[in-house]
């Protein structure tokens, strides 16, 4: 099917009937559970709309998002306006960039994404995680030249961009990145390379309305102009903590009398060898001075630490990074938040506090007590196959000259590998870090290998 010059109609009845369909089918484990599910980041988010207050190692973003409660004083609201953002993307996105893709089998391949990968856990959880495919899929959406989108559905695609942005500071790092990846795609076209042409004007608008988003909220929510949080230097120094980086450099500078001195010095027998006992579990945290003592000395040291040992820095970066492409376990954290924020609960959601407490979550003493053992049995295989296959996704693509494949293709890759940098080299490896973006690449496979393969087989017969 030709591409060029195609435009698409408005949505009408038919299309919102298919959006709430998709809605309820990500919704599925909230209503198993009885209530959402909820993180321990979830605390902040739930809180925010009644405080207008953001802890130090935060942004506001998503917790504005969530005021959508406010009408309602319920949380169900949250869950069920993100699974219908994600909803209409997902349709638009079979529209543009996957116009071939036929409602039977799109009907199956989101029954297979939602028992081999995290999808309907990552919409049913009150988190900014659900918004991190959407930005990928609006980004290159917006990026496409050869179907007409229309003023109006431009628009909502730059405002839901830039929603997306807003939700978490990675989301805009993770489109700065792929926008820079479709302007060099854009370049070899020109030179020949079997990519599409692209433009990112459109995509540019809707990361700078998401920064421009993220610092006002920021701003009305802790009086202070910022775009990432204050502690993100902490977090990588915790980083280099858990590679014994960290405690390499102090041992130089703390014993050379002509160096200047951290306020770590006294501590640096005491500092733990994994980043989040250093974070949240350890006493040498609070005795340095806390956050803020933190966050004044983390910039100098980690520009020492680069400054020093380069190579080995980077070495210790790209092996976080690999280490963050093979880690994307669903449910990271489904466990009890009784004691945890069920204060929150009955201080703001009162009325809703006896479904929280008889939701399924809270009856697990810890992760490995859930389901979720399970359920990442069976969707582990399907998540770590979909990794080599989207190679051969690109490899066939290229080998068939097929210009709108291997873009695609090559794109979600870069966009998965940039997620694996950003979450992985500067946080620490974590499984829902790469959960929230793997089922976009099972996406991408399930609907770009099956004609590939079969115009493989025609094309060397």
């Amino acid at each position: 099917m030709s591409r060029t010059n195609r435009t698409i109609g408005p949505h009408g009845l038919k299309a919102i009937a298919t959006i709430a369909g998709i809605t309820v089918l990500l919704l599925l484990p909230a209503f198993w559970n009885g209530y959402p599910v909820f993180y321990f980041d979830s605390l902040d988010y739930i809180s925010l709309p009644y405080t207008w207050k953001i802890p130090i190692f935060r942004t506001a973003g998503y917790g504005v998002f969530a005021t959508v409660v406010l009408p309602f004083n319920s949380i169900w609201p949250i869950i069920i306006v993100q699974s219908a953002l994600l909803a209409y993307v997902l349709l638009e996105a079979r529209r543009i960039l996957f116009p071939d893709l036929s409602a039977p089998y799109a009907c199956v391949i989101l029954a297979i994404l939602a028992l081999v990968t995290g999808m309907p856990w990552l919409a049913s959880i009150v988190m900014p995680d659900v918004f991190t495919v959407p930005a990928v899929l609006l980004t290159l959406m917006l990026a496409q030249t050869e179907i007409r989108l229309g003023t109006t559905r431009t628009t909502v695609f730059i405002l839901l961009l830039a929603l997306a942005c807003a939700a978490h500071p990675t989301h805009f790092a993770l489109c700065t990145g792929l926008v820079l990846c479709i302007f060099v795609f854009d370049k070899l076209a020109l030179y020949h390379w079997p990519v599409m042409r692209m433009h990112v004007r459109y995509a540019i608008v809707g990361v700078v309305l998401g920064i421009a988003a993220t610092v006002g909220a920021n701003w009305i929510a802790s009086g202070k102009v910022f775009l990432t949080p204050r502690t993100t230097s902490v977090l990588t120094m915790a980083v280099m903590a858990e590679n014994g980086l960290l405690q390499e450099f102090l041992e130089e500078i703390c014993t050379d009398p002509e160096e200047h001195k951290s306020v770590l010095c006294p501590y640096r027998e005491e500092i733990p060898h994994d980043a989040n006992e250093f974070l949240w579990h350890s006493s040498f945290f609070h005795k340095v001075g806390g956050w803020d003592a933190m966050i004044k000395e983390s910039p100098w040291i980690l520009d020492e630490i680069i400054d020093r040992h380069p190579i080995q820095f980077a070495r210790t970066a790209t092996q976080l990074t690999l280490e963050q492409i093979i880690t994307f376990k669903t449910g990271e954290g489904f466990r009890t938040m009784v004691g945890f924020l069920d204060l929150e609960l009955r201080t703001y959601y009162a009325h809703e506090n006896a479904a929280f407490m008889a939701a399924r979550q809270q009856g697990y003493k810890d992760v490995e007590d859930s389901p979720m053992e399970a359920i990442n049995r069976v969707q582990g295989p399907f998540m770590l196959a979909s990794l080599p296959l989207i190679l051969v996704v690109v490899v066939l693509a290229w080998r068939q000259n097929d210009r709108w494949k291997l873009t695609l293709a090559g794109l979600v890759t870069l966009a998965y590998l940039g997620n694996s940098f950003i979450c992985g080299a500067i946080s620490n490896p974590a499984d829902r870090y790469n959960n929230r973006i793997v089922w976009l690449v099972v996406l991408t496979v399930l609907v770009l290998l099956p004609p590939l393969i079969k115009a493989e087989r025609a094309r060397t017969k």
